[in-house]
């Protein structure tokens, strides 16, 4: 089997999965090691008879909708490669968003002592990030479950960033204060999650994706605790759901935020809100 065959059949049998090319060009990629312009340049390159086992075994979990980033244990975000597994959701193009304002605020401070507090981590994509394209900044991850925590460390240890790892139910265990706090928590309906494909209300952690009946419970939390973790005149940043903005903006409002600004992604639906203290 050479490369152009394998993508072939990869295709073929992939043909239920949503984008199986996309698919199945990143399971040629994983079991041979090889990237995309080695694989369209040599399409007559063989594959060895392991790498095709490979393929068929990474091909038939994923048949059974078992998301691919769980199958082969990582997940590429904002270009860097990062270790997930059930306990941590999988990075999603969405989140690229929350990375990008925050970035923007970084930019605005003029020391290099930047304090961040990525809150309710999961496998720390968000902070991470931040810390791989500043690493002048001071960086603190937390989260309530224990085994992203597992993630988290391993990630920061892969990538050689240098953070502090907290576990913490939101900031029942934080200490000190940041110049931004940046989350990603919680945020969808219980009615609205029953409705969510079958990849991730099968696979994913629940724990990590509902937010009680109304997806705001943890929201409401941090924006009304955080005002005690920033320093004076920090940020928070909240990656929230396609219609949730404008609620989402009164809480902050009532907590006392200046500069609420609400970000919509791609396709014009809520993606981040950020305000400061």
């Amino acid at each position: 089997m050479n490369y152009r065959d394998a993508l072939i059949y990869s295709i073929e049998e992939l043909s239920s999965i949503e984008n199986p090319d996309l698919e199945a060009l990143k399971i040629l990629q994983y079991v041979t090691g090889k990237d995309n312009l080695t694989i369209f340049t040599n399409p007559e390159q063989n594959i060895s008879k392991n790498e095709e086992i490979s393929l068929k075994e990474i091909i038939f979990k994923r048949k059974q909708h078992k998301p691919l980033a769980y199958i082969i244990g990582e997940e590429e975000f904002l270009g860097i490669r990062f270790k997930v597994n059930h306990n941590t959701l999988i990075p999603r193009l969405d989140t690229e968003f929350i990375v990008n304002e925050t970035e923007e605020i970084i930019k605005q401070y003029n020391h290099q002592n930047i304090k961040i507090l990525d809150l309710c981590c999961g496998s720390g994509v968000i902070g991470l990030s931040l810390k791989k394209f500043y690493p002048e900044t001071n960086l603190t991850l937390s989260d309530v479950s224990k085994e992203a925590l597992e993630v988290t460390k391993a990630n920061s240890f892969n990538l050689n960033l240098k953070s502090t790892v907290i576990h913490s139910n939101l900031f029942n265990k934080i200490k000190g204060k940041f110049h931004i706090i940046v989350s990603n928590p919680p945020y969808i309906p219980l009615n609205e999650y029953k409705e969510l494909a079958k990849e991730i209300v099968d696979y994913e952690p629940k724990s990590a994706l509902v937010a009680g009946e109304n997806g705001y419970c943890f929201h409401r939390q941090i924006i009304k605790q955080s005002k005690k973790y920033l320093k004076e005149n920090g940020w928070l940043l909240l990656e929230c759901g396609y219609n949730q903005g404008k609620n989402l903006r009164e809480m902050f409002e009532l907590e006392g935020f200046k500069n609420i600004e609400i970000i919509n992604d791609f396709a014009g639906y809520n993606r981040v809100v950020k305000a400061q203290i």
